[in-house]
């Protein structure tokens, strides 16, 4: 993993810790159990890749070549840290790796929820993400539009009555089927209680071929309504999966260009499009097998590389938050690598690290409310998973 051989045994050395006190998803019965999806030793395989290997040359940072070991073993576990404090709040406290459908919408005196929420909740549109607002063209790096797409969510919500997961089909497949209505979907309803809680589903169907009270393994209440209240969801597979969420034909199609097998168009190399210049991929990318743009499902499905799902995220990690820049606005004079050594150096002091790179994941400033997008979401959670992990990483966070 790193030069730093108590470094490396210490983490190596917490796998049980980590995967049986820290990485926690909340239950129904509003317990806490491990979760099923995301393990410390996987977890390893994807910082060991993007710490010594990276992507275009850009690495996950661990260790300053200028200190010691005994602080840069400090660094890397605050850096560590301060990456799953998000982690945990974005995805691992649900056991979730696809994101799950929480567009609660009213229907007279109930509550459903709409099947497009696979194509963008809070009023966003996933598929739009990087389109350029003037011009209409597509970003440099995002995958094609595939209006062919036939994805279901692998994860979902588990809670009585919960929606089944999302998922995007051509209106052609569901018309065949004759589940649309003047052209449109519908809605999921928690109402009608199932007899028998299914342990097993066939997931070689997409999810609105299932039976209903099959949709989902758990399922204890809940069934699809095809009665065209709901707009196409067609087109709509771009919805969030990994551990943060990579959500958007952009964010899916930089990941698959620079870690996947690209699918950029070699003659655009070195060009710039809507002042984005378009780099070469990797010679040998991480994951040369995998096409993220025509499956973007891979980050959760993959059993072959189930390191994926965290690479996503740490990727998101070193271009966003280690890469943060504010030319000339407000936060111009923050530094991730500055403001981490003095977290550190200071003694792991009060909570403005913490603060500002989750102000940074969850609404796009370092600070713990940004002056557009709002107050940090869940800001004292991701303050004690922060604190949580280093205490499990033997630091003495203050």
């Amino acid at each position: 993993m790193t030069s730093i051989a108590s470094l490396n045994s210490d983490l190596s050395g917490i796998e049980s810790v980590m995967d049986n006190q820290v990485f926690l998803y909340e239950t129904p019965t509003s317990s806490w159990v491990p979760s099923t999806i995301y393990k410390w030793a996987d977890f390893l395989t994807g910082l060991n890749s993007m710490h010594n290997v990276g992507v275009a040359g850009d690495k996950f940072w661990l260790v300053d070549s200028t200190a010691d070991d005994a602080t840069n073993a400090m660094y890397a576990k605050v850096a560590i840290a301060a990456f799953l404090s998000q982690s945990m709040q974005e995805t691992i406290r649900f056991d979730a790796c696809d994101e799950n459908n929480w567009s609660e919408v009213k229907y007279g005196a109930k509550v459903d929820y709409p099947m497009t929420a696979s194509c963008g909740q809070l009023g966003q549109k996933y598929a739009d993400y990087g389109t350029h607002p003037v011009s209409g063209k597509d970003h440099a790096y995002s995958c094609p539009r595939d209006d062919k797409m036939e994805q279901t969510a692998n994860t979902h919500a588990k809670w009585y009555g919960a929606p089944a997961p999302i998922f995007a089909a051509p209106d052609s497949v569901l018309a065949e089927q004759g589940l649309l209505v003047n052209g449109k979907v519908g809605r999921w309803t928690n109402a009608g209680h199932c007899n028998t809680v299914p342990t097993a589903i066939d997931t070689s169907k997409q999810v609105f071929e299932r039976e209903e009270c099959k949709q989902y393994v758990g399922q204890k209440a809940g069934n699809f309504i095809w009665d065209g209240s709901d707009e196409s969801v067609q087109g709509c597979g771009w919805w969030g999966r990994g551990v943060i969420q990579t959500t958007g034909r952009q964010n899916f199609g930089t990941l698959n260009h620079f870690v996947g097998r690209s699918h950029v168009d070699p003659d655009t190399i070195g060009t710039t499009i809507d002042g984005t210049t378009v780099e070469a991929a990797p010679d040998s990318p991480l994951y040369a097998d995998l096409d993220l743009c025509s499956n973007p499902g891979l980050i959760c499905s993959s059993e072959e590389h189930k390191e994926i799902k965290w690479i996503a995220g740490l990727f998101f990690w070193v271009s966003s938050v280690q890469a943060y820049d504010n030319v000339g606005g407000p936060y111009a004079d923050w530094n991730y690598h500055a403001e981490l050594k003095k977290y550190v150096d200071g003694g792991m002091v009060g909570t403005a690290f913490v603060d500002a790179v989750s102000g940074i994941v969850n609404r796009g400033c370092p600070d713990d409310h940004c002056p557009v997008s709002g107050e940090v979401h869940a800001i004292e959670e991701r303050r004690a998973n922060f604190k949580l992990v280093l205490q499990k990483l033997r630091l003495n966070p203050q």
